[in-house]
Order: C-alpha cells, then structure tokens, then sequence
C-alpha cells in the first residue's frame, strides 16, 4: 500500500519541527519560505523528509486512540523502524478493530531523553 504525505495525512503523527499557523517563516533546510507556527524551524516538506529518513536511533511509535481521542482509552501498538510500516500497521489494526480506534504515530529518539533527577 503506497501512502501518499500531506497535511491531512500527516495530522496524525507528531511533527518535530512543523506547525500550523499564520507565521512567515523561512525554512532552515532548504530555505523556502512557508506560513506556520511562529516556533516552527522547517517547512512540512523538510519535516516529513526528516520524519522518513532511515536512522538506526529511531523509532516511529503507533498507538491506537479509542475514536482519535487522546483522552479515551488507549494503547501501543508498537514501536517500527520507518514511518511507512507504523502507517500500515495502524491502517491494519484500525480495521480490525472495526474503525473505534484510530492511530497515532510519534517519533523517539533512543537515548536521547532528558534526565530527570530526584531524591536526595
């Protein structure tokens, strides 16, 4: 199944760099000028590029929302290496459970979390 990317099907993933918005902005990568949110740094283009491109320290992970509320009942469907095998998954899994869930994908970056010290 061939996906084809735009701002309808990539609403419901988590951009890095894109949002919305009425801002003009300059695009940090290839430096075309776009509207977007005014903390936006790359345009939707360069943001989907990013998203797709193969790392080894990358992870796309797909979890399933009860009717696309983030405030439902919820659960991970799992964890892919491209952003490709997490849409087809999550188009799979949203069928078979007879559209109640819709999916939601995410990018995580191995390692790279903040730490969060505590205690004494």
């Amino acid at each position: 199944m061939e996906i084809k990317y735009n701002i309808d099907s990539v609403s419901n993933f988590k951009l890095n760099f894109f949002a919305t918005g009425s801002y003009f902005r300059k695009c940090r990568e290839c430096g075309k000028e776009f509207i977007g949110d005014k903390r936006a740094i790359l345009c939707l283009e360069c943001d989907i590029k990013h998203l797709l491109e193969p790392r080894e320290d990358k992870l796309i992970v797909a979890t399933m929302y009860r009717y696309g509320d983030r405030e439902l009942h919820s659960y991970v469907l799992g964890a892919y290496s491209s952003l490709d095998q997490a849409m087809n998954e999550g188009e799979k899994e949203r069928q078979h459970r007879g559209n109640k869930y819709e999916p939601g994908y995410k990018e995580v970056i191995i390692n790279k979390l903040k730490e969060i010290k505590g205690g004494k």
